[in-house]
């Protein structure tokens, strides 16, 4: 008798998504949609689970609240001894207190949403009050509903995001931010529109399109460039401070060359939520050696990418998906 194949939308759920529900299609494991939504069920016999993207019943409601509103976790870590960035949240009512804030923890400062996901509307290296005032206007004018923003002190290091589960799974990548290549001919503009067609056609790794938006165009400004520039063959130039791989971020996995400590902190990090799996946003000068205390976590996740880790732009591919679904069934 021949098995009916499982048909599934793809087009319907995230890129992430869509490596979790190949990873259980792979297993047998039958997945499908509730009629007229988003939520997945996914079924092997009798045992079933229901998915959100790639959220699922692994992480409790109020400990992912816990882990990813940036400043709930900032308070929590601190009472695990885990170092982070000196921060505070403000409302658009007090404004002036965050810039007195700012002034007392000493520029250069960052500014970003409490909650959010993909480097979205975070701004780094501000550098005085004049600048975090006028950042502060476009920030609330982009997001008028927001409640609070949160201000901290900006740390300098190479970033690094990690993946570990209770069942010891395990990866590091280094993120690096966003820049093009210069071949001595084409501007900025010009080499950033054929990177993003290389990326795109066909889509083979986690890199997506480079993003030009306005946080671009402020680290640009700072260095003194902008579209029209020709870089010199070979010469690196980077277009934005964060290292989102969704805003067109580079992606190495860097797991067999990271130093034990950060296995141990990891697992530290994982304990203390007490969840099976969390992504944890490190930065650190090198990965390689024992930190000690010079690093800072800059941030943790409760439903981290999984192409990260899947499909690098160098290294080893790890089954992040795989880990995950070992959790589930």
């Amino acid at each position: 008798m021949i098995k009916k194949r499982n048909r599934f939308d793809f087009s319907r759920i995230s890129f992430n998504a869509g490596l979790l529900v190949r990873e259980m299609q792979k297993r047998g494991i039958f997945v499908k949609y509730i009629p007229n939504t988003e939520i997945i069920i996914a079924k092997s016999g009798k045992h079933s689970e229901l998915l959100f993207d790639i959220q699922t019943r692994l992480i409790p409601y109020t400990t992912g609240l816990m882990i990813d509103d940036k400043m709930y976790a900032k308070r929590f870590l601190e009472t695990q001894n885990i170092n982070v960035a000196p921060g505070r949240t403000f409302t658009k009512d007090n404004i002036k207190e965050a810039l007195l804030y700012a002034g007392e923890i000493g520029y250069p400062v960052v500014l970003k949403p409490t909650f959010g996901s993909h480097g979205d509307n975070v701004y780094l290296d501000i550098r005085d009050d004049r600048e975090l005032e006028r950042i502060i206007a476009v920030y609330l004018e982009k997001e008028p509903e927001s409640g609070y923003l949160l201000i901290e002190k900006h740390c300098p290091g190479r970033e690094y995001r990690i993946f570990i589960t209770k069942n010891n799974f395990f990866a590091v990548v280094n993120r690096i931010p966003a820049g093009i290549i210069g071949n001595g001919r084409d501007n900025i503009l010009m080499l950033v529109q054929s990177e993003n067609k290389r990326r795109m056609n066909p889509r083979d790794n986690c890199l997506c399109e480079i993003r030009l938006d306005d946080i671009t165009f402020e680290f640009m400004e700072k260095n003194n460039l902008t579209v029209d520039y020709v870089p010199g063959k070979g010469e690196r130039v980077f277009l934005r401070g964060n290292s989102n791989v969704s805003t067109g971020g580079n992606c190495h996995d860097v797991t067999k060359t990271a130093h034990p400590c950060v296995l141990k902190l990891a697992k530290k990090i994982l304990a203390a939520y007490s969840v099976p799996f969390i992504g944890i946003d490190l930065l650190t000068e090198d990965i390689t050696r024992d930190i000690k205390d010079d690093y800072v976590v800059c941030e943790v996740n409760s439903a981290p990418g999984l192409s990260l880790h899947m499909l690098p732009e160098k290294g080893p591919a790890r089954n992040a998906a795989g880990a995950i679904v070992d959790l589930l069934f």
